[in-house]
């Protein structure tokens, strides 16, 4: 063991300290490679179309829970996150159609439970403080029991907290219109848009595995 490697043993805050360098000198270089120009290209000419796909259908779809004045409604930040993973890093855990799909819709719930339960007399002078961090670290917890962990769903939870007052109208049918809606649109496109391109093959599974352990080792 060299000098630096006995430094970090015997001080727990070096070792700390040492985490926010980076790669370690006995770690290998998993930095990823830029992708090459064609798939640049191919990522952002369908990830504008999902998006234009997602918007039109649930700008149609007023039968659900009435019309949605706000863009906002209609359109949620968070599905432009999915877009991200869903084109230029499909091959992810986190992009495959359990999580992309579960990762919203928990989350949503989740996250108008919290935005109700703050909306009693007695906790509502707390909701600006407490529920947004309440609400994304609940569907955090709930995306990893169930093993659909989608990083976009975090920021669902907190637009059905902090959103517009017609997204805090909306309660739970905010998760049928824009989230489950929203979800399935994209999810549909990927499956066309990713397929058409020969070097790309989604989904890489549809169901996660579910094992539950108290260890923090992920073997």
């Amino acid at each position: 063991m060299d000098t630096v490697s006995t430094a970090k043993a015997k001080n727990p805050l070096v070792a700390y300290a040492s985490k926010w360098t980076g790669l370690s000198r006995t770690s290998p270089d998993n930095r990823p490679v830029q992708p090459p120009l064609p798939q640049v290209f191919v990522s952002t000419v369908v990830s504008f179309l999902s998006i234009l796909i997602v918007n039109v259908i649930n700008q149609r779809l007023d039968f659900i829970n009435g019309p949605l004045s706000n863009e906002s409604s209609i359109l949620i930040g968070s599905i432009g996150a999915s877009a991200v993973l869903l084109y230029h890093a499909h091959e992810s855990p986190l992009s495959q159609p359990s999580n992309v799909l579960w990762g919203h819709v928990l989350s949503a719930v989740i996250g108008v439970s919290i935005s109700k339960l703050f909306n009693v007399d007695a906790l509502v002078a707390y909701k600006s403080t407490y529920a947004p961090p309440l609400g994304v670290a609940l569907s955090i917890a709930i995306m990893a029991l169930t093993n659909t962990v989608h990083p976009p769903g975090g920021a669902t939870a907190l637009i059905a907290i902090t959103g517009s007052s017609e997204i805090q109208n909306l309660g739970y049918g905010f998760v049928l219109r824009p989230v489950l809606t929203g979800v399935l649109a994209m999810l549909v496109c990927a499956l066309v848009f990713n397929n058409l391109d020969s070097t790309r093959r989604y989904p890489k599974f549809w169901i996660q595995r579910y094992s539950y352990s108290f260890s923090s080792s992920n073997k």
